[in-house]
């Protein structure tokens, strides 16, 4: 018995010593859920094997075989938040550009890291935005990345690949530019100063528009988007080229992507738009964007039809055709959209459906544990591109649940963001209530009932506005609705009577709202909403206990807190906050590493705190540790191909993180 005492002392020995040096980690890997499928993607192209590769313009690379059926990631160590601008084949090879430099593949499926040799491009302060084979050398642009311009245009460097060997060459112009290549002809494009011939040792200037991607035929004749001044086509003459604009009626604040004549037709044109910029410092964001088709006379575009949703890129597959108006086209067309990932026609463009199975590309705004009422156990998992939800910790996910809320009374809601179910379905058939709101572009915010029976079975009827505004997060406590304004004050329903009543704290917003221990949490903001990511750049605000009226926890404005048996813990932009009681007046402040902050949970039976960044994945340290006043951050992003991650949950034994492009990923806790 001794001996034993003796080796179990030995063994806590051990552990106590490892707690106290930092020695104390987690084993396990992350692993993505094959749910929350869709997202924006921005970039799209089809190689001579009819190969599909897709990227989203947060990061992330899919791959099809088979016309966009279906959809693979390309999951390799090195893919962390690595996004593709541009894939060409060169010298029996798939070269691409991308934010993280250049890349080739032999099959597609395996890709290596190309040096350049070039510090700026290799690190990713340049992004590779194009490629152009030109006879045996592969020309190639990098753009220097938005977060390093300080408001300036993103300049530029032209290279040439040849022999293995990288080259720079100077050219006419370096802002936001792009190549492009059939030859015998090269082109360079800018948004700044318009479109260049290369000639030998000098460039011409051939087009002064703002121009962004171009498109060469088979017979030299040109297709140009631009930014704001729509497209041109250049009919290739003797001595140049004579240009006809094309024109619509209507907004004309886009970024006019990509114009290219059918494969099989070149009288009918394939046009898209939109307003999200990639790297050009241009953007009009809000107002959308489309693909169009039409038939080009060669004087003007007729026949038009429209697709609304922008349409950044698109890739051609199979060489089958239909009849259209124009004659022939090409049967197969795959566009990348906003929110629906890809949208794929069989008929030349006459329709479009979903076509994006596999591609797990969405950014996630919250997610949702379902601890109590008819969905518990459930995890309602919000997104810009829609709502689902997830069952046993995400293995599998319930079917016919995937919406979007249109618009309610003309107007349309901002994003849904916080889901709570009621222990008996609201008014006898809503079993999900759903909050809206900023950002909001209409201002059709409000808080919603959702009839899961209904949605599923698209019988309609399934959705009902049960409170006017833009509303954060909710809970519900005894028959009561507490839903936390982003106007003012927290709304309250009465879910048996529907009474509404409201709490207020002066004028301040109340978004946080959270029961512990039985009683009633919220949070004031008092900054302005802005984008998606308000709750990491808040500066004013306070956290309240509701007990017979409000009374202050913590004077001062954190992203994230948490309450159990009284103790406090907190995140703020720059530390972790600690207060052995609610009612305490202690307060310890533990500064951590600078970094980007953007949530936190808490695993309270082992003491552990979860933080997340945008930009360095995920990290964790003790309870302990934080009591002690000596936090120690360790890493946790094994298998983690992005490092962006928007939001965390903590849920029987498992640790989700909801990510900026890359849907929602699960860790399970082994300690």
């Amino acid at each position: 018995m001794k001996k034993i005492a003796l080796v179990l002392m030995t063994v806590l020995s051990i552990l106590l010593t490892g707690c106290i040096n930092g020695k104390i980690g987690l084993n396990g890997k992350w692993e993505q859920l094959r749910g929350m499928d869709g997202g924006d993607m921005h970039f799209i192209c089809s190689t001579s094997k009819g190969i599909l590769f897709l990227s989203h313009g947060f990061g992330g690379v899919w791959r099809s075989d088979d016309c966009g059926n279906s959809w693979k990631m390309i999951d390799q160590d090195e893919f962390v938040d690595v996004m593709f601008y541009d894939v060409k084949e060169f010298d029996d090879k798939l070269f691409a550009g991308s934010n993280k430099g250049l890349w080739y593949s032999t099959d597609g499926e395996r890709w290596i890291r190309l040096p350049t040799g070039i510090d700026d491009i290799d690190s990713g302060k340049y992004h590779i935005v194009s490629l152009a084979p030109y006879g045996k050398k592969l020309f190639f642009t990098a753009v220097l990345d938005k977060k390093y311009r300080k408001k300036g245009p993103g300049n530029g460097i032209l290279l040439y690949l040849e022999n293995g060997k990288f080259h720079e060459m100077n050219c006419p112009e370096n802002r936001e530019i792009t190549v492009h290549a059939k030859y015998p002809y090269l082109f360079l494009s800018s948004p700044y100063t318009g479109l260049y011939l290369y000639e030998g040792e000098k460039w011409r200037h051939i087009l002064s528009n703002r121009t962004t991607r171009v498109f060469i035929d088979d017979d030299g004749n040109l297709y140009v988007g631009t930014i704001g001044e729509w497209w041109f086509i250049g009919l290739k003459k003797r001595d140049g080229w004579e240009w006809k604009q094309i024109k619509l009626k209507g907004d004309s604040n886009k970024i006019f992507y990509f114009v290219v004549p059918d494969p099989s037709n070149k009288n009918r044109l394939w046009l898209g738009y939109g307003g999200v910029s990639l790297f050009y410092s241009f953007s009009s964001r809000g107002s959308g964007g489309a693909l169009l088709t039409g038939c080009w006379d060669g004087e003007k575009l007729t026949h038009v039809k429209k697709f609304p949703n922008y349409a950044s890129s698109i890739a051609f597959c199979g060489s089958e055709t239909v009849d259209t108006i124009c004659g022939k086209a090409t049967k197969c067309a795959l566009i990348t959209v906003g929110g629906q990932a890809v949208q794929k026609t069989e008929d030349g463009g006459n329709s479009w459906k979903n076509s994006y199975e596999g591609v797990y590309g969405d950014t996630i705004n919250a997610i949702n544990p379902i601890r109590s009422g008819t969905l518990k156990g459930c995890i309602v998992i919000t997104a810009v591109s829609g709502t689902e939800i997830a069952m046993d910790h995400g293995d599998r996910w319930m079917e016919g649940v995937d919406f979007r809320i249109g618009r309610i009374d003309g107007k349309l809601p901002g994003y849904v963001w916080c889901a709570v179910s009621p222990d008996k379905p609201v008014k006898g058939k809503y079993d999900l209530i759903v909050s809206t709101g900023y950002p909001s572009p209409e201002k059709g915010d409000g808080v919603f009932g959702i009839n899961l029976s209904n949605l599923k079975s698209g019988n309609g009827n399934w959705i009902e506005k049960l409170i006017e505004g833009p509303h954060y997060e909710m809970v519900i406590t005894g028959d009561k609705l507490f839903a936390g304004s982003m106007e003012t004050g927290m709304d309250v329903l009465d879910l048996k009577t529907f009474e509404r009543s409201k709490i207020e704290v002066g004028s301040s917003s109340i978004p946080l709202v959270r029961v512990f221990d039985g009683k009633l949490y919220f949070e004031t903001y008092d900054d302005t909403y802005f984008s998606d990511g308000w709750r990491w750049t808040g500066k004013r605000g306070k956290v309240y206990v509701y007990e017979n009226g409000s009374k202050i926890v913590y004077n001062g404005y954190v992203i994230n807190f948490f309450v159990k048996n009284g103790e406090f813990v907190a995140l703020d932009q720059e530390s972790l906050i600690y207060k052995p009681d609610i009612y305490s007046s202690n307060v310890i402040k533990v500064k951590l590493p600078s970094k980007k902050y953007t949530d936190m949970c808490i695993d309270w039976k082992s003491g552990l705190i979860f933080i997340s960044t945008d930009g360095e994945g995920v990290f964790f340290t003790t309870l302990n540790e934080l009591k002690s006043k000596k936090v120690k951050l360790r890493e946790i992003n094994q298998g983690l191909l992005t490092m962006r991650i928007r939001n965390l949950a903590y849920y029987d034994n498992y640790l989700f993180a909801g990510t900026r492009g890359y849907s929602v990923w699960r860790f399970g806790i082994t300690k």
